[in-house]
């Protein structure tokens, strides 16, 4: 069966088109899209980035840049890497939330330690209670 791991490589490699895609992985796709929605949504994504790559292919089209194939490729390669780095930065953000939520959770930790040793339980003064304690175990050595 084809796990979500396989299939967003899959979707990196050949795009959202499954035409593209080998013709021994198409009914395992097709069953993944059917019963995740996650796949649905991984393949929506690629969709919507052909699209992109579509558009910005025509615009450089129509200014010419497909005379010079070098200056082309640049260019499609530049546009894809700003949209790339835009959903970076999402993703940078949320790493440094949880960063600074385990940094919390450790400071919060460490003052419990802290805390927690300066305790000393009271001692009792009379009562049932001294006599359940225990007796300190001396040893005499002859």
């Amino acid at each position: 069966m084809l796990t979500l791991e396989r299939f967003g490589n899959l979707v990196s490699a050949y795009g959202a088109d499954l035409n593209r895609w080998p013709e021994s992985t198409r009914a395992e796709v097709r069953l993944l899209l059917a019963t995740s929605p996650d796949a649905r949504a991984l393949l929506a994504e690629a969709a919507e980035l052909d699209q992109q790559l579509t558009q910005e292919a025509a615009q450089a089209a129509a200014r010419g840049a497909f005379k010079d194939p070098v200056r082309a490729l640049a260019h499609l390669r530049s546009g894809v890497a700003a949209r790339i780095d835009a959903g970076a930065a999402g993703r940078e953000g949320r790493r440094v939330y949880w960063l600074r939520l385990t940094a919390v959770g450790a400071a919060a930790v460490a003052a419990g330690l802290v805390l927690g040793s300066w305790y000393s339980p009271p001692t009792p003064r009379d009562g049932l209670l001294v006599v359940l304690q225990p007796l300190p175990f001396e040893v005499e050595i002859r």
